[in-house]
């Protein structure tokens, strides 16, 4: 089955190419507006606000106050909203109650055109976010992380299909590497689920250093959205925007 692209702002998540996309981690107004200007200069595909890094974004006001400082300095940049749980990374720890109260406020606002939660969150949170962004024609990540090691393929594809099946618009599935052949396998179950004749969009990246072909070659392997690094990382193995493009260029014209 094939896939119906989704647009993106003015950008097209799955059209052909991998969206280039940029995470923020300032925990101030003054460094968001900061990131905006290397976002500016570098032009990613997408923004990521890993929102968990700001300061004060359990409160949804100061969280909207965060979004304008964003939206009004992106000249247009797409942007992902990401309020991570401290269970897989988040920088914060807030409840689910919190959580949906920024997600909602942002959502509400009309600015984000993805939000990210991870799959593995209590139905209690999936549910209203999910009904939450449907309502407001905002795609749905859901998410997962293993920031220590690689599971089986068998597992990777599982943990895919587990997430589509709760409603994601986009699977995502990040794995921590202990060998290339680790990287392989993390390619191989991102091509195995893609070949699901029911399969959605996915994100798959295997981290740190050894894993940045993942990233360079998100579109070998049926990636919609590969990560870069802006003023910060947000995630092991992120390099600039400026250095994946030459070589992601390379390969999509290779590609079949």
């Amino acid at each position: 089955m094939t896939k119906a692209p989704i647009q993106i702002g003015n950008k097209v998540l799955g059209g052909g190419s991998p969206l280039i996309t940029m995470p923020f981690v300032g925990k101030t107004i003054e460094a968001l507006a900061e990131e905006c200007r290397t976002a500016l200069e570098h032009q990613p595909d997408l923004v990521e606000w890993r929102a968990d890094y700001f300061e004060g974004i359990e409160d949804p006001a100061l969280a909207l106050e965060g979004l304008t400082t964003l939206a009004d300095g992106l000249g247009g940049i797409p942007l992902l909203f990401t309020l991570r749980s401290a269970l897989e990374g988040g920088a914060q720890v807030l409840t689910d109650e919190t959580r949906f109260a920024v997600i909602k406020a942002v959502v509400d606002a009309g600015r984000v055109s993805l939000v990210d939660i991870e799959a593995a969150s209590p139905q209690t949170l999936i549910e209203p976010v999910r009904e939450l962004t449907r309502s407001a024609g905002v795609a749905l990540i859901l998410s997962s992380h293993d920031f220590k090691a690689t599971p089986e393929v068998d597992d990777m594809v599982a943990r895919l299909v587990k997430a589509q099946s709760l409603g994601a618009d986009v699977v995502k599935l990040a794995v921590m590497p202990q060998s290339r052949e680790d990287v392989l396998n993390l390619m191989l179950a991102s091509v195995r689920y893609n070949d699901l004749p029911d399969a959605t969009h996915a994100v798959t990246i295997s981290m740190s250093g050894d894993g940045l072909i993942t990233r360079l070659a998100a579109g070998f392997s049926h990636s919609v959205i590969t990560f870069c690094a802006g003023k910060g990382v947000s995630a092991p193995g992120q390099v600039p925007a400026d250095d994946m493009r030459g070589p992601m260029m390379l390969l999509a014209q290779h590609l079949r």
